[in-house]
């Protein structure tokens, strides 16, 4: 696909260029919003259109009137990144427009305007259509200088839309010099819901000279688009503040019209509900009033029920919470809209998919835009501690879909990611000069933030999760064949377990976080301080990865010492899984589970980011562990053979009174129903061998 249009340079000088991310320096640059059109007549009829289409940066499609979808596939990236992604991808689209025409219409806006969107640094609008006929015939037609152009000036912004100026005369596209690296994306298209108020208002009048003032409430948040069908003939004021709850604006958007309108909003939206303030001239009314929903589609869906409520709720709300952040690729939540460098959102969103969804094809796709950032940047990641997680996170998809294909896409670049790692190893042993030592956690200890903290508070916890990383590609490469690179990382992974015994304090009885050794300092990494920390963190990854001889009085240390900081939820995850791995969760599990309680209390709508001190939002899968945790911990269940050629399930009410459970698998659905002082009823699709304990 070559055939990139824009509008005429000769026209529109000015709206040319722009930013390749929100980080990246905006001067001599102008947002605008672009509109194409074509319509392509034929003296037989249509019955099947397969398109192909993306933009630079973000497009609406429209097919003979009709809505088609939002693109284009997110590039992948990584927080604070100037530069364009390597690769772009393209929709793919089937339509059946069962007539003799077709015409197409795209709205395509240009800058990016949150932390996904992708340029390449200029306009640009491909597509291409591949035409089935009723008489068997084909024909294939694409964007090139016929098409129709136009500026449309009313946009100001992705959020701010003054319909009162009329968009400029048609006039021919250009072609422009290809920049985008295209490819397919190996995923299906957005799924689009439209979701009214949840009190049923569908329709609001406001009188001449009145202003309207009132709370459109959805039964969840979504992440969805602004939806409003507006009929007025005279000026109509619009202000949309968006939230994820009452009484916490986090985004507005303003509309001026002075004639019907069908307003859907470009921005993608964490919506929980809207304040609605409507000002006019003369009558309005305002005729269709929720928004569009759009994530990942949904096949099927695994469930989990039992006689604790609490739980049932946490699980229904984790549920709902990953589905909003399933985007076309995962997103830490949809008010954020972070790159794929928060790996480890993503990494705890694929392991929640598995047992709830189940299909990992965007997991896989995640993997390989990491990776290509990863060869891009020479191995550096914002967030250091979630590179090592990406390669977990790479041998967990192995494991649920048998894909060894995964390993061959990635091999430069986990090369390339252990090269780096292996030259911050000191003459410790262990990692000693990184560039930062982030991320370990929301919070604060003595003036310093666990999202960059000095050594002292983050080297203990960097060093497990590369020996995670170097032990997950030691297998890797097993599976691969390649038994001498496998024996590298497993040479490297166990000098490293033999040096981390450095950091434990036998008197103590537990780790410490770091070395106080002086240091230097960069923005994200603080200079060190000559005190010691022992904090829950670096003992709850060391138990998880294997690095401890003796993981359970660790562990019991964890659960029932003090600590000068609080576990938040995102690394509740690692907390909960080492608990499993010191055989302590069915004595501890289901207590810390309900520690979630509050969250769902305070908002049921969806997950929050944070608890105690800090907030963060209502939409963060990292924090909806318990959803993947319940069904695992209650099944026992375990992967023998990757692929589920061979599993196995220990199946425990954990002290309930009953659950039933249902988890997807690619032969249909793992199934387990369990009652007090009764044996459990399971069903296992035949294609998997499963072993009961």
């Amino acid at each position: 696909m070559k055939n990139f249009i824009w509008l005429d340079s000769a026209l529109y000088p000015e709206y040319q260029k722009t930013y390749c991310t929100i980080f990246a320096d905006r001067a001599d640059t102008k947002f605008c919003v672009a509109e194409f059109t074509k319509k392509y007549e034929f003296k037989k009829k249509i019955v099947n259109a397969q398109i192909k289409v993306s933009a630079d940066t973000k497009f609406n499609l429209w097919c003979n009137e009709k809505w088609v979808g939002i693109g284009p596939v997110a590039a992948g990236g990584d927080y604070g990144n100037t530069l364009p992604m390597p690769k772009y991808y393209f929709n793919e689209y089937t339509v059946n427009p069962d007539s003799e025409c077709i015409e197409f219409f795209a709205r395509v806006y240009l800058s990016p305007d949150v932390m996904t969107d992708y340029s390449c640094g200029k306009g640009g609008f491909i597509l291409r259509c591949d035409i089935t006929f009723d008489d068997g015939t084909s024909e294939t037609v694409r964007t090139d200088e016929s098409w129709k152009a136009r500026l449309n000036r009313g946009y100001k912004s992705t959020c701010e839309l003054d319909n009162t100026i009329t968009p400029d005369e048609w006039t021919d596209a250009k072609i422009t010099q290809s920049v985008w690296n295209l490819t397919s994306a190996p995923i299906p298209m957005l799924s689009e819901t439209y979701i009214p108020d949840e009190n049923g208002i569908t329709e609001i009048e406001v009188g001449a000279n009145k202003t309207y003032v009132g709370d459109i409430i959805f039964d969840k948040i979504y992440s969805g688009h602004v939806c409003l069908n507006i009929d007025t003939d005279s000026l109509c004021e619009i202000l949309i503040e968006t939230y994820e709850i009452p009484g916490h604006i986090v985004s507005r958007e303003k509309i001026i019209t002075d004639k019907p309108l069908k307003y859907r909003g470009l921005r993608m939206q964490s919506l929980g509900g809207y304040t609605l303030t409507v000002k006019t001239s003369g009558k309005a009314y305002i005729l269709e009033i929720g928004q569009i929903f759009t994530c990942y589609p949904v096949t099927q869906e695994g469930s989990f029920h039992c006689s604790d409520e609490i739980l049932n709720k946490i699980y229904e709300v984790g549920k709902h919470t990953l589905k909003i952040c399933r985007q076309t690729l995962h997103l830490d939540s949809p008010l954020h809209q972070e790159t794929l460098g928060c790996t480890g959102d993503y990494a705890i969103e694929s392991l929640m998919n598995y047992f709830i969804y189940g299909d990992a094809r965007l997991t896989r796709l995640d993997i390989i835009r990491t990776a290509d950032w990863i060869k891009m940047s020479g191995g550096f990641m914002f967030h250091t501690s979630y590179s090592l997680i990406w390669v977990g996170m790479m041998y967990d998809y192995y494991m649920f879909t048998a894909d060894k294909s995964v390993f061959d896409d990635t091999d430069e670049s986990i090369k390339i990611l252990l090269e780096r790692f292996n030259g911050y190893v000191g003459d410790t042993g262990v990692i000693e000069n990184p560039p930062n030592y982030m991320f370990i956690d929301w919070g604060d200890i003595d003036g310093f933030s666990m999202h960059h903290p000095p050594k002292a508070l983050g080297q203990t916890s960097l060093n497990a999760f590369y020996y995670y990383a170097l032990t997950s590609a030691a297998k890797i490469y097993k599976i691969k064949g390649d038994l001498k690179q496998s024996e590298i990382y497993a040479s490297r992974a166990a000098s490293l377990k033999e040096n981390f015994r450095q950091f434990f304090d036998a008197e103590r009885g537990l780790y410490f976080d770091g070395f106080n050794t002086p240091t230097g300092s960069n923005q994200w990494m603080p200079e060190n301080t000559d005190k010691r920390y022992y904090l829950r963190h670096c003992n709850i990854l060391a138990v998880l990865y294997g690095l401890c001889d003796n993981p359970v009085p660790i562990m019991e240390k964890v659960m029932t010492e003090e600590f000068p900081f609080m576990v938040q939820p995102y690394f509740m995850h690692y907390l909960l899984e080492a608990l499993t791995v010191s055989g302590l969760f069915e004595k501890y599990g289901l207590a810390e589970i309900r520690k979630w309680q509050g969250q769902i209390e305070e908002c049921d709508k969806g997950m929050k980011e944070g608890w105690g001190a800090f907030h963060g939002d209502y939409s963060h899968a990292w924090g909806a562990t318990p959803t993947y945790q319940l069904p695992c911990k209650m099944l026992g269940f375990e992967i023998l053979e990757a692929g589920y050629k061979k599993i196995a399930l220990s199946p425990t009410l954990l002290g309930l009174k009953s659950a039933e459970i249902k988890i997807p698998t690619p032969f249909g659905y793992i199934e387990c129903k369990m009652n007090k002082s009764e044996k459990p009823e399971i069903k296992v699709p035949s294609e998997i061998e499963a072993v009961i304990k």
